[in-house]
């Protein structure tokens, strides 16, 4: 027997209240959920930030976050950052907490002495890499790289020639500062080495020249 047009669309009037019923109840479970489960604001990095920063609210956006869960002292969104540096690396998404910062207040540090600060070991020192070692290579690089550093000096054999010679002094040297040449600047590459490394450092800079060679991502530790 064949179905009336009128069977036909009251079957499809049913199929499309009951969509929209099923709708209707999602959306209520969604905000009774809401109710049930509170919510806590908090800061999240939307940025890639280095360790020994200092910390500004352009740095991070305003999030809510299940209490449920919640990290352990997270800062919240209006909390005071300007004596606030990074302890450790962050990367977009991060939770800023308290775990995550240093506070400056009681004193002041520069940049530099900051991110050697945050190395946690006191015996490292910063040095100036001459850019003509990495000049190619510094829009390309950033806080957090590892280099090694090679020297390359003249010496005389037996029968006074002269020859070159090269040799890695230095492995797995932290990068802490860097800044690619520009108008007002040539450039800066600096590096945390320990005092031994830094007479040795000196010595091949007064002999010869020094070169740096950049470690692959990862593989520095």
């Amino acid at each position: 027997m064949a179905i009336s047009t009128k069977q036909t669309r009251t079957g499809r009037t049913f199929i499309l209240l009951a969509i929209l019923c099923a709708v209707i109840v999602g959306v209520l479970i969604f905000f009774a959920g809401k109710k049930i489960a509170p919510s806590v604001p908090a800061l999240v990095a939307i940025q890639e930030i280095q360790a020994g920063d200092p910390l500004e609210p352009s740095m991070f956006k305003e999030t809510k976050l299940a209490k449920a869960g919640l990290p352990d002292g997270i800062i919240t969104p209006g909390s005071d950052l300007s004596s606030l540096m990074a302890r450790h690396g962050m990367s977009e998404g991060d939770i800023l907490r308290q775990a995550g910062v240093i506070d400056n207040k009681d004193f002041s540090v520069s940049l530099l002495s900051a991110r050697l600060t945050v190395q946690n070991d006191p015996n490292l020192r910063a040095v100036e890499v001459p850019i003509e070692a990495a000049a190619g290579m510094l829009a390309g690089m950033k806080a957090g790289d590892r280099v090694d550093v090679i020297s390359v000096s003249e010496t005389s054999d037996q029968s006074d020639t002269q020859q070159k010679i090269s040799q890695t002094i230095i492995e797995n040297a932290k990068v802490i500062g860097v800044s690619p040449s520009g108008e007002s600047s040539s450039g800066v590459l600096i590096i945390a080495v320990s005092p031994e490394q830094a007479e040795t450092f000196f010595l091949a800079r007064v002999k010869g020249k020094v070169f740096v060679s950049l470690r692959p991502f990862g593989k520095g530790e």
